[in-house]
């Protein structure tokens, strides 16, 4: 029962006072987020790079410039729902627009996409009420059933949280069940990918086989206890910037980013609790 109590206070937000304001601006940073990854990750070397499977011709329009077309549509629908425009219709288009091109990109690379997370989040947020602040031109927020939509608000955020918790636990199980607990304690796997595309400071540690053994160990330790510290122990702004430290080193060392999940942690974990601290302070 205390597990379940948990699970319900994270997934609908109990001590959120201002559910509507961490939720705008949640929408901005995935409109942000997914605005920049169109634009930047799926360039004309992106296309170029691999096989067509769009017809090279459709209504004698070439597929290329399909391509682009669609590009642009989910860049200016995403722009126009990141200041904080409402209408259903550009929501959508947005969604479905980043969604054929992650589904075109999975089929012409087998590749899964590691910002799969995005899809459900903003499939979460088109239909919420996430433009109340930080939004112009500004909304009259006039709901038919505060409850409902509020309780609903709060699951896009609470859902989103487990999400990444849920991510991680999935991540070192992943590593457990394929390589063993011998990824956590050898080292090995994060040597091999410093060796092959390393930075020049990852590439440094080499030489002290022990820091790649610490660091191995905490990945192991960060991903499996996330979920646990995000439900019992009620410090999420201290999560949220330990998240961040720890892509950041990642990226430090091994160049891999994965900016499309950490920088969520500002809206979600760290900013809440700051207008938090803001709220008592004014008391």
């Amino acid at each position: 029962m205390l597990l379940i109590e948990k699970f319900k206070s994270i997934l609908f937000q109990d001590d959120n006072n201002d559910i509507l304001k961490t939720l705008s601006l949640y929408r901005f940073f995935i409109c942000i987020i997914c605005i920049t990854f169109i634009a930047f990750e799926f360039n004309s070397t992106f296309y170029t790079a691999h096989a067509v499977i769009i017809n090279p011709t459709l209504f004698y329009i070439p597929s290329y410039t399909i391509f682009t077309a669609l590009k642009i549509i989910c860049i200016l629908s995403g722009i126009i729902f990141a200041i904080g425009n409402n209408n259903l219709i550009n929501k959508l288009l947005f969604l479905l627009s980043f969604i054929s091109i992650n589904t075109y990109s999975f089929l012409v690379t087998n590749n899964f996409n590691y910002n799969t997370h995005l899809i459900f989040f903003l499939l979460l947020i088109t239909f919420s009420n996430s433009t109340e602040y930080y939004s112009i031109p500004k909304n009259k927020f006039t709901p038919l059933n505060t409850n409902t939509i509020i309780l609903y608000d709060r699951y896009c955020v609470g859902f989103s949280k487990l999400y990444i918790g849920f991510l991680y636990l999935q991540a070192f199980l992943s590593k457990l069940i394929n390589s063993g607990i011998e990824w956590f304690t050898s080292g090995d796997t994060i040597k091999t990918y410093i060796l092959l595309r390393g930075t020049t400071l990852g590439k440094l540690f080499l030489s002290y086989p022990i820091s790649l053994k610490i660091f191995a160990g905490l990945t192991g330790v960060f991903e499996l206890s996330f979920i646990f510290l995000l439900l019992f122990a009620k410090r999420d702004k201290l999560l949220g910037i330990a998240g961040i430290l720890f892509h950041l080193s990642i990226f430090l060392l091994m160049e891999i980013s994965f900016w499309f999940l950490w920088i969520l942690f500002i809206p979600l974990f760290i900013m809440p609790k700051l207008n938090s601290c803001l709220v008592k302070k004014t008391k």
